[in-house]
């Protein structure tokens, strides 16, 4: 990472939501960018002390899903702004790959967090790329405050407004209701998946459910996961509904606190909010020397929408 460049960088306000596409302006993360070579970006952003869905977690570290919203929002400003993606054109991110070099790095304290990614926008050089549909990969170093922190990468596609609207156009029960939960499944107590507010809890169970099989429990109108209209359920939520089921997973496997270390997560499909998803716990989980692994599968109506191997370390001061 350029170190001058770094140094460079502006942290004093936030750049046009419509650049990283947030309604509100308060959810914007990215505050500058300057591009250093072809493709490659230095992009800055701040992290708050708190916030009301990426809060810290009991230990004081911040949230890994904050981590992932500002590559989001890195890869989407480095698109529009160097690559020349025009502006009302959709990202639909394909895969997820999650290395946290430092989860020390991730602690809070006294100031919010000064973070800077180095970030490369790469077109897939084996899809071809037309006015309405491209293909590409970002993969960006995160350092925060200074410190090394994680390496990021992530496939997109991006579609134009009309592109977007013809796939979206062919979804199965697109006139049907939001799914709804049954009575009986009981929400996931927010202690046992990293969470402080139960309103953030995305896990349910049901009574006779098979141990690892848990029901994604999501409210429309919740402000965090849907910042803003979406028809299917958000990558985001996906995403944060595979953290906590691995992390109660690997919490009770460890007996004490638990941070996520690395993640690989694939989208098969959209989610639709016509119907349930199931997450499926895999076990046993293939071993991994470095931390205690789960790995989940999303399903809908029978048929895969995710995959996911997530790693956990025990929290500095924990005892494995």
């Amino acid at each position: 990472m350029p170190a001058q460049r770094a140094r460079e960088m502006s942290f004093e306000r936030t750049v046009p939501r419509t650049l990283v596409h947030r309604a509100s302006v308060n959810e914007v993360f990215v505050t500058d960018g300057s591009p250093v070579g072809p493709g490659r970006a230095l992009i800055a952003a701040q992290w708050p002390r708190t916030h009301a869905l990426f809060h810290p977690c009991d230990r004081g570290h911040s949230d890994p899903l904050l981590l992932v919203e500002t590559f989001r929002q890195a890869g989407i400003y480095a698109a529009h702004r160097y690559n020349e993606v025009p502006l009302g054109h959709h990202f639909v991110f394909c895969d997820l790959d999650i290395d946290i070099v430092d989860p020390s790095a991730l602690k809070t304290g006294g100031l919010p967090l000064q973070v800077i990614l180095d970030g490369t926008y790469a077109l897939d050089p084996d899809k071809p790329v037309t006015p309405h549909r491209s293909q590409a990969r970002f993969t960006a170093e995160v350092e925060v405050a200074g410190r090394p922190c994680a390496r990021i990468s992530g496939g997109l596609i991006v579609l134009s407004p009309r592109a977007y609207r013809a796939l979206r156009a062919r979804r199965p029960g697109r006139d049907a209701p939001e799914a709804a939960l049954p009575p009986e499944a009981a929400p996931v107590a927010a202690a046992l998946v990293g969470r402080t507010d139960p309103q953030n809890v995305l896990l349910s169970v049901l009574p006779d459910a098979p141990r690892g099989e848990f029901l994604l429990r999501l409210d429309p109108d919740h402000a965090g996961y849907f910042e803003h209209a979406c028809d299917h359920v958000p990558g985001v939520a996906l995403i944060e509904a595979f953290r906590q089921a691995a992390h109660l997973t690997a919490q009770q496997r460890t007996g004490g606190p638990v941070l996520l270390s690395a993640a690989t997560i694939a989208f098969d499909r959209y989610a639709e909010l016509e119907a349930p998803v199931t997450f499926t716990l895999e076990e046993p989980a293939p071993p991994r020397p470095d931390g205690h692994r789960s790995r989940l599968t999303a399903t809908q109506g029978g048929t895969a929408v995710g995959h996911a191997d997530l790693v956990h370390i025990p929290a500095p001061g924990a005892s494995a």
